[in-house]
């Protein structure tokens, strides 16, 4: 209801929901394996959806995940529940979510590994709380209802080795999200912030041939970009997007850059020799090559 346009972008949607479902499935496996839940990637998730989708559906995200893991956490064939669940999950949303809100305004690539550490840290600090708290809670399943109850919030208390987990946890997710940020950024057809240095960078191809073809565009185009970022910055917009984009607005002079007079001094010469629809044409052009 508040970001109607996500839904334009089904691609990306459908692989939000497949890497919600693919931790899902993770969360199952580790328990049904003797292993802790505490391993659940929800920070891994976190940030692709704040990355993707930005913070509102990284919230929804994130609490879809909580009520269908602790769900999932649960051994129908044998009550009590494992893993702690549902502590356990609200544990793991909470570093998710300290994770995914400050990750829309990514910066660079330490940023990641920052605020993947801090979802861990949340995590493992909420984990142990459980663990210290819950010590006695559980016990076997007898007597009516309510005992019964009892047993599905405090069963399976998780343990201090479940809070290293959690904390681990954080960083080996932000270490993951590292090495596939590019292959995450194609998928979705999201510009993250790291992404737009990189398009920044001028020994990239495209900027180096307009130094060298054009460069009096080239020129130009410092000249535009020390204007629109501050510009950017004064409405509030994204300064980077703009800063990159203000380096590739022009590349398509340089297929013509005799025909522009900051390259040229004989520009307008060679305009005069030309019919005015054809010298117009040249001019504009530009922007569709």
């Amino acid at each position: 209801r508040t970001e109607p346009q996500i839904f334009q972008r089904r691609r990306a949607l459908v692989l939000l929901a497949l890497f919600t479902v693919a931790t899902l499935a993770t969360s199952r496996a580790l328990i049904l394996h003797g292993h802790s839940a505490a391993l659940t990637p929800f920070v891994f998730v976190g940030i692709i959806a704040s990355l993707a989708f930005g913070q509102t559906v990284a919230l929804l995200t994130l609490f879809g995940l909580c009520i269908t893991t602790a769900i999932a956490g649960i051994r129908w064939e044998a009550v009590p529940v494992e893993g702690g669940i549902p502590a356990l999950s609200l544990a793991l949303m909470a570093g998710g979510v300290a994770a995914a809100l400050p990750a829309q305004g990514l910066r660079d690539r330490w940023d990641l590994l920052r605020y993947s550490a801090a979802g861990g840290f949340v995590q493992g600090l909420l984990v142990a709380g459980l663990a210290w708290l819950g010590e006695g809670l559980a016990g076997p399943v007898e007597g009516n209802f309510s005992t019964l109850v009892m047993v599905s919030l405090y069963a399976g208390v998780p343990t201090l080795f479940d809070a290293l987990l959690a904390f681990v946890n954080g960083p080996l997710c932000g270490l993951l999200l590292l090495g596939s940020l590019p292959l995450i950024e194609s998928l979705f057809g999201i510009l993250t912030n790291i992404r737009l240095s990189e398009l920044s960078d001028m020994n990239r191809p495209a900027l180096r041939r307009i130094q060298l073809e054009a460069p009096g565009t080239f020129a130009h185009t410092l000249q535009v970009r020390f204007l629109a970022e501050p510009a950017a910055e004064a409405i509030g917009a994204n300064a980077r997007l703009v800063s990159a984009g203000v380096l590739y607005h022009d590349l398509g002079k340089v297929l013509k850059p005799e025909y522009f007079v900051e390259n040229q001094q004989d520009a307008q010469e060679r305009h005069r020799r030309l019919r005015p629809s054809v010298s117009a044409l040249l001019i504009t052009a530009h922007v569709k090559d």
